[in-house]
């Protein structure tokens, strides 16, 4: 068979949750698999060495039995962590692909639409999981899905520095991801095209109802339906000649970083 070449120029776009889902798919593929072959491989090995120990002594039986357990053992315990880490990633990508769908309706009002956009900040790689460019402005927006509990208050404050969920602040603060991920698109954007564009932070919590206590405050906590009201109260900024600037030089960038 003849060699051929593709005859796509650049490769396509990212969607929405397709970093998450790189990661779910090693989780089960890379980390996950070996503990299952070890679950099946135990217990036939295990059979095996008693069946000749039945028959002809050579490996002592107990010390395969206990070499047998232990990694029964720890196979089941492992999988049970990869079982919680995947369901955990398959809840965020669904929870970006929701947010990546509702985006979809500013493509008509002129914005341009970008998701999963890979970073890279030297000892640790990063995504930002959607960025709109448009008239009123630059927007990154990070996703953040939150188990809602069977009943009860579901309710997240924002107090312009953390959030709250419920009562409980989260482990990892994520206005501070939201910034650094802002200013990560700003300078990438600066090198690219010479300009320095102002950037809006958002933390989307798709499902909640969030409360504001800052309105003023330098990054965006809404769930995706407030957005749109959010930038429809903004000035418009970006002249069209600037928004297919950035969107142009952040397109390179992705297909760049996909080839």
């Amino acid at each position: 068979m003849t060699k051929g070449r593709s005859p796509l120029k650049n490769p396509p776009l990212r969607n929405p949750g397709e970093g998450l889902q790189e990661q779910l798919n090693e989780t089960i593929n890379d980390k996950a698999v070996p503990y299952i072959i070890l679950l099946i491989f135990m217990p036939v090995w295990l059979i095996y060495e008693w069946v000749r120990h039945l028959g002809i002594y050579s490996i002592p039986i107990y010390s395969v039995t206990l070499v047998a357990v232990v990694f029964f053992a720890i196979s089941i315990r492992m999988l049970f962590v990869y079982r919680r880490v995947a369901r955990n990633l398959n809840r965020g990508i669904k929870a970006e692909k929701s947010v990546g769908q509702y985006l979809e309706q500013f493509r008509v009002l002129g914005y341009q639409i970008f998701h999963d956009i890979p970073g890279d900040n030297g000892d640790k790689k990063f995504n930002i999981d959607h960025a709109i460019i448009g008239p009123k402005g630059i927007f990154t927006i990070e996703t953040k899905y939150h188990q809602k509990p069977a009943k009860g208050q579901t309710k997240i404050l924002y107090d312009g520095q953390q959030i709250s969920i419920n009562g409980s602040v989260p482990d990892r603060n994520p206005i501070v991801q939201a910034i650094a991920q802002a200013a990560y698109l700003r300078d990438l954007l600066t090198q690219s095209t010479g300009k320095t564009f102002s950037i809006r932070p958002t933390v989307i919590c798709p499902g909640w109802f969030v409360e504001n206590n800052v309105r003023s405050a330098r990054v965006w906590v809404l769930n995706e339906k407030a957005l749109g009201a959010f930038i429809d109260n903004q000035n418009e900024t970006l002249s069209e000649s600037d928004i297919h600037l950035a969107s142009f030089s952040l397109s390179r960038y992705i297909q760049s970083t996909l080839k």
